[in-house]
């Protein structure tokens, strides 16, 4: 993976024939590939963690406090992909601690990561990040299953459960 500085604002990353323009933000080092033998199975995202936790099934932890715009997004969904590997997968998103997700960003998760994301869990607190979540499933009408669960263990059983069925 290589990452090249296209100007102060933006980086331009390239792994496994992929690759992104972003904005850099907060001076955070965005996708961050770990490997653990010949597989890719974790990457950093610009809003949190992406991670293989069984087959089919993409842990995504978001960041305490984070905003989610547009560009982080697209970038997630891109990530997806490439965790995925072609085959389809179930995301788990860990949003208790998100601060915020504006509209564009929440429409951009309307569709699923190029067509192999195939159901979202949706991991929430009983708070700010279920009423967010809410807002996501009526207003951005989702093309895929997407289910709200406040226990991890149950969204992870969904999310087999779906690559099962």
């Amino acid at each position: 993976m290589s990452n090249k500085m296209v100007s102060p604002q933006t980086t331009q990353c390239y792994s496994h024939g992929f690759s992104w323009t972003f904005a850099v933000r907060r001076g955070r080092k965005p996708l961050k590939v770990r490997k653990v033998g010949a597989m890719e199975r974790a990457m950093r995202t610009p809003v949190g963690e992406m991670q293989i936790i069984a087959p089919g099934v993409i842990m995504h932890r978001i960041t305490e406090g984070v905003s989610i715009k547009a560009a982080d997004a697209h970038i997630v969904k891109q990530v997806t992909e490439e965790l995925a590997g072609g085959e389809p997968a179930v995301v788990v998103v860990d949003m208790r601690g998100v601060a915020f997700a504006d509209r564009q960003a929440r429409d951009a998760f309307k569709e699923g990561a190029g067509g192999v994301e195939i159901g979202t869990a949706l991991l929430t607190d009983r708070g700010f990040s279920e009423k967010l979540a809410g807002l996501f499933e009526r207003f951005s009408e989702p093309t895929r299953p997407v289910e709200m669960f406040h226990s991890e263990a149950d969204a992870i059983d969904w999310a087999k459960s779906l690559l099962a069925g």
